[in-house]
């Protein structure tokens, strides 16, 4: 063939896209996959890495690719391995080489069915004339996979690469290349919190709702009775939190964890001259002593603390309070008067005048005699108001 009849068939094929020439024909696979350790909920996790290169001198679209499912997990069906790999996303590299969330290209989202994911019809799939793309297989980790679980992928075959031009591999099938991901622990995201609060806890009053959460499967702490709700006639009490120095605990239990996980809540009782405006704030604590065991060593949060999202203000707001002042020891003589026997202060926290309409003390008083003969021995018994605000009798 002469030098001005090759030009002339080599410019038919770049316009008509009819010619390909015999030695423009294969194409290449590589593949990549790092082995890491990640707790469940994990977003943008990199699953696979796979660079596909053309020799063909015009550019070439990928219309699918499909992955094989190598996941394992102990006991696990192959539908929940597939459903342990979340929603993937397929994503273009813009020529760093490393996946980022912000930049690459998002060109399909799937799910894996039967041991397979399969991106059909991914957007932007152009391979470039004489080169390369390079492909991020990203998913978020679910919350319920389960500890242990190993997720892992593989391109079995060369018909698992459907390309616009039928190209012959130059590469070894499976791309199966060493790399998985070891799901461990239990993490934040698998701990559902009901927000309680914002709101106040009235000082003096008893088992208030200060956390409502849900741990995986597997304070005073209260197990839901099944309608969602705190009731504490009903819901089953699992025992009195004890304060360790950092820490409120309960341990030495036994409760079963259903497949749907088990919801606690968590009450604290107000002492009746709690401060006011103090706050009151429940987590679960994290590493390094996760606040929550269990028999499978699945010990969590690994990750974060997980806690109520609102503070619980005390409040003594819409109360009557009396605070004790303490009175002098003295010695008194028979026929004394205006002996002080108790100072008390009443404080009105409520909007609006409360008028006391009654008060009732108990004689205390020891000493031979029957508590009769120690009423006697008080000949008048008064009540004064400090008019004066001095705080003494007088």
């Amino acid at each position: 063939m002469s030098k001005a009849a090759f030009w002339a068939a080599l410019s038919a094929a770049l316009i008509l896209g009819t010619a390909t020439p015999a030695w423009a024909v294969t194409y290449s696979v590589t593949g990549s996959q790092t082995f890491q350790t990640i707790e469940p909920g994990h977003a943008n996790a990199l699953c696979f890495t796979v660079t596909i290169t053309s020799s063909h001198i015009l550019p070439v679209t990928l219309q699918s690719i499909r992955f094989k499912n190598l996941s394992v997990g102990s006991g696990a069906t192959q539908a929940q391995l597939d459903q342990e790999l979340g929603s993937p996303r397929l994503y273009r590299d813009t020529g760093s080489g490393a996946f980022e969330a912000v930049s690459d290209s998002l060109m399909k989202q799937s799910s894996a069915s039967g041991g397979y994911l399969l991106f059909s019809a991914p957007a932007n799939a152009s391979i470039p004339a004489l080169g390369s793309i390079t492909l991020f297989v990203v998913t978020n980790i679910p919350t319920a996979v389960r500890d242990g679980e190993n997720l892992d992928l593989s391109i079995e075959a060369a018909s698992d690469i459907v390309l616009s031009t039928a190209l012959t591999t130059t590469s070894t099938f499976p791309v199966s290349p060493a790399g998985s991901i070891a799901i461990d622990g239990s993490s934040a995201a698998q701990y559902t919190v009901v927000g309680v609060g914002p709101g106040n806890f009235l000082a003096g009053t008893n088992d208030d709702l200060a956390l409502d959460v849900r741990i995986p499967a597997t304070v005073r702490a209260w197990v839901d009775d099944g309608n969602g709700s705190l009731d504490t006639a009903v819901d089953r009490l699992l025992g009195t939190l004890s304060f360790t120095g950092d820490r409120w605990q309960l341990t030495g239990l036994t409760e079963n964890i259903p497949l749907a996980g088990l919801r606690l809540f968590v009450t604290v009782d107000v002492k009746d001259f709690a401060t006011d405006g103090r706050t009151i704030r429940f987590a679960i604590p994290s590493q390094p002593d996760p606040g929550v065991g269990v028999t499978s060593a699945n010990d969590g949060p690994i990750d974060q603390v997980v806690r109520n999202p609102a503070f619980l203000t005390v409040s003594t707001a819409d109360r009557i309070t009396l605070a004790a002042t303490a009175v002098p020891s003295s010695t008194a003589r028979p026929g004394q008067k205006s002996v002080p026997l108790a100072d008390f202060t009443i404080t009105n926290s409520y909007a609006v005048s409360k008028t006391l309409t009654g008060i009732s003390y108990t004689n205390g008083s020891t000493g031979p005699g029957s508590q009769s003969d120690l009423d006697d021995e008080l000949d008048l018994v008064s009540l004064w108001y400090d008019q004066d605000n001095s705080g003494s009798l007088g």
